[in-house]
C-alpha cells in the first residue's frame, strides 16, 4: 500500500520539475530577447551618432574626390594637348626632313648642273672666239669698206685737174650717211632725228637750247634737230637726240611793261 501510495508524488514532482524548466527557458528567451533588443538599439544609436559624427568627413571626403577626379581630368586634358603636339612635332620634324632631303637633291642637281655648264662654258669660250670674228667682225668691217671707198675716191678726185666735175660735198656726205645707216641697221642700231615743229618727246630727246617764238602753238616744240640720238631695236636709247626747243613769248606783255 505504501508503494502504491508513493508513487503518484514522485510523478507529481516530475511535472513539477518539466514545467519550471519549461518557465526557465521561456524567462531565458525573453532574456535573451531584451538583451538582444537592448543591444540593438544601443548598436543603432551608436552607429546613428557615428554617421552623425562621420557625415563631415564624408562630405569632405566626397570632395576631395572630385577634386582629385578634377585633377584627373585637368591632367588627362594636358596629356590630350601634349600628345597632340608631340604629334605636330613629329610631323614638322618629319616635314623639315623630307625639305633638307629635297634641298640636299637640288644641291646635288646643281652641282650636275653647274659642272655641265662649266663644261660648257669652256667650250663655249673656244667657239664664241670664233662666232665674233665670224659673225660680228668681218660683218662690222665688210660693211664700213663701201665707206672707206667714197672717201679714197673723194681724195682721189680732189687731186685731178680743174677741167674734171668738181667733187659734190653734200653727195659725198650723203652717201656716207646712207653707208653708215646700212651698217647700223644691220645691227639693228636706228638713228633718231625729228623734223622742226615735232613735238618734245623727253624719253628720245634732251633739250640743250631755247628758240623764242610768239606762235604759241609753236611752244615746246622742235626749232631744230642739233645731234642725232640712235637707239636700239626701238627699245633702248643708246644716245639721246639733242634738240632746240621754241619757247613761246608774248610780244604784247614786253610792249606793256
Amino acid at each position: 500500500m505504501f508503494e502504491r501510495q508513493k508513487e503518484p508524488a514522485d510523478r507529481t514532482v516530475a511535472s513539477d520539475d518539466k514545467e519550471y524548466e519549461h518557465l526557465a527557458q521561456r524567462a531565458a528567451l525573453l532574456l535573451t530577447n531584451s538583451f538582444k533588443v537592448l543591444i540593438d538599439d544601443s548598436i543603432k544609436k551608436v552607429l546613428d551618432h557615428i554617421f552623425i559624427d562621420f557625415a563631415p568627413l564624408r562630405n569632405q571626403l566626397n570632395q576631395i574626390l572630385n577634386k582629385q577626379q578634377e585633377i584627373l581630368d585637368q591632367i588627362l586634358a594636358k596629356l590630350a594637348q601634349l600628345e597632340t603636339q608631340s604629334t605636330k612635332n613629329q610631323t614638322s620634324q618629319q616635314q623639315i626632313v623630307y625639305s633638307l632631303q629635297h634641298i640636299e637633291k637640288q644641291l646635288d642637281q646643281l652641282i650636275a648642273e653647274s659642272k655641265l655648264l662649266e663644261n660648257a662654258s669652256r667650250e663655249n669660250h673656244l667657239l664664241s672666239q670664233e662666232h665674233y670674228q665670224d659673225h660680228i667682225v668681218q660683218p662690222m668691217v665688210h660693211s664700213l669698206f663701201p665707206i672707206i671707198d667714197f672717201i679714197n675716191d673723194a681724195e682721189d678726185r680732189s687731186g685731178e685737174p680743174a677741167t674734171d666735175r668738181k667733187i659734190d660735198t653734200n653727195e659725198l656726205t650723203g652717201a656716207i650717211f646712207t653707208q653708215l645707216q646700212q651698217f647700223l641697221a644691220v645691227y639693228q642700231i636706228e638713228p633718231i632725228r625729228h623734223r622742226p615743229k615735232a613735238k618734245f618727246n623727253p624719253s628720245l630727246m634732251r633739250p640743250v637750247k631755247t628758240v623764242t617764238t610768239e606762235n604759241r602753238q609753236l611752244d615746246n616744240r622742235i626749232a631744230k634737230s642739233l645731234r642725232v640720238g640712235f637707239w636700239w631695236r626701238k627699245e633702248r636709247v643708246l644716245r639721246f637726240e639733242t634738240v632746240a626747243l621754241y619757247k613761246f613769248k608774248d610780244s604784247k606783255s614786253e610792249t606793256v611793261n
